[in-house]
């Protein structure tokens, strides 16, 4: 991550932040880890993920867009789950003990 900073006697970096926008970022993180009653700086990276995630559906997404957008950034793409793995998977229960009594189905 390359840190920008603002020379003194200038209002601007070479990058076009200014001093007060940062000022403004600094705040309104504050603010928003205030909500959480404390953080944990094993957790602080996290929270700073998920407040420039934020920061990144309120200016980047269209609002009708946002949870589309969050539904499918949450799902990892190395999640790979085939229709043959649910198939060869062992059923957790044995169905015709649970189902058995209502003859019904394959259990006719």
């Amino acid at each position: 991550m390359k840190h920008n900073y603002i020379p003194s006697k200038f209002y601007k970096s070479d990058s076009g932040h200014t001093l007060a926008s940062l000022n403004g970022l600094h705040s309104e993180l504050k603010t928003w880890l205030k909500k959480f009653r404390g953080v944990s700086t094993k957790h602080l990276q996290g929270y700073l993920d998920f407040f420039r995630y934020l920061k990144y559906l309120k200016y980047k997404i269209e609002y009708e867009n946002r949870i589309n957008e969050t539904y499918c950034r949450s799902i990892p793409s190395y999640t790979t789950y085939l229709i043959d793995n649910i198939y060869n998977e062992p059923m957790p229960i044995d169905l015709k003990l649970a189902y058995g009594d209502y003859k019904y189905g394959i259990f006719a």
